[in-house]
């Protein structure tokens, strides 16, 4: 697993453009990771990652729906991790 930093200097609608049916994005926000998930070109699904436990013993809550605007405002506020 690799991550890859905003710093790349790529813009939040570059980055949602990437991602392909059924990967993940990882972003930082107010200690925070949220995990979001593309199921197609306008639907994604969205949840938050208890910080205080390893990522993989983690169980998400906070799941929802989101649209492509509301992942947009997401990447723009936060710290990008995407797993490549």
């Amino acid at each position: 697993m690799a991550y890859l930093s905003m710093h790349s200097g790529r813009t939040p609608s570059e980055i949602i453009g990437e991602l392909e049916n059924g990967e993940e994005l990882y972003l930082r926000r107010d200690s925070h990771t949220f995990v979001i998930k593309s199921y197609d070109a306008s639907l994604y699904i969205g949840y938050c990652i208890d910080p205080n436990l390893r990522f993989a013993e983690s169980v998400p809550y906070g799941l929802r729906w989101l649209t492509k605007d509301e992942v947009l405002a997401l990447i723009g506020t936060s710290e990008v991790n995407e797993t490549i």
